[in-house]
């Protein structure tokens, strides 16, 4: 029995083998970028060095009398004074905030602020060092989230990281502590 044959007809290879290859070539080269760059804004440990970072420069001094917290083991001992609302302004890149490492603590401190939305946390802003008896009431906002940032209100933490005010070390502990942010343009 003959089956007819087209002979003006395409391989079927010749088909399959360049969608076959844009594939690839997508799988390859365009899927991880994307993935890389969402890890680039969520990642926690992105921004938080294990030495000390230098002071902080937009932090001031405060006047406290307080005594500080007798720590009489080699752990430390923190105070902390904040407000749970956080005001972003996309258009200055800058983050409002109040946030002060009181002179009764003993321990430095770097803060990030961070947003959480949909099971992924985004860090919008880092503290340099934070030393008690300081005050720190603006931060740069991230640059790379500015551009993926939209207005709105949002759930989000200081992540606080402790340092050891002799060593620079960083701390095996860190606070999270439930703010909103609200964002503008």
């Amino acid at each position: 029995m003959n089956i007819p044959t087209n002979k003006n007809a395409i391989p079927m290879y010749l088909i399959f083998t360049p969608i076959l290859l844009v594939i690839i070539l997508m799988s390859v080269f365009v899927l991880p970028n994307m993935q890389h760059q969402e890890n680039d804004i969520s990642r926690l440990d992105m921004l938080t060095p294990e030495k000390a970072p230098q002071q902080e420069l937009n932090a001031s001094r405060v006047e406290d009398t307080t005594d500080t917290i007798d720590s009489n083991t080699e752990g430390g001992a923190v105070s902390l004074v904040y407000s749970d609302k956080v005001s972003i302004d996309i258009s200055d890149k800058r983050v409002s905030l109040y946030f002060m490492n009181p002179a009764r603590s003993n321990q430095d401190m770097v803060i990030q602020v961070i947003i959480q939305r949909n099971e992924n946390e985004y860090i919008t802003a880092r503290s340099d060092l934070i030393p008690p008896g300081f005050l720190l009431q603006k931060l740069k906002l991230n640059s790379v989230l500015s551009e993926y940032l939209q207005e709105g209100i949002y759930s989000g933490i200081f992540n606080v990281v402790y340092y050891d005010p002799d060593t620079g070390k960083k701390a095996s502990v860190n606070t999270n502590i439930p703010i909103e942010i609200s964002v503008t343009k």
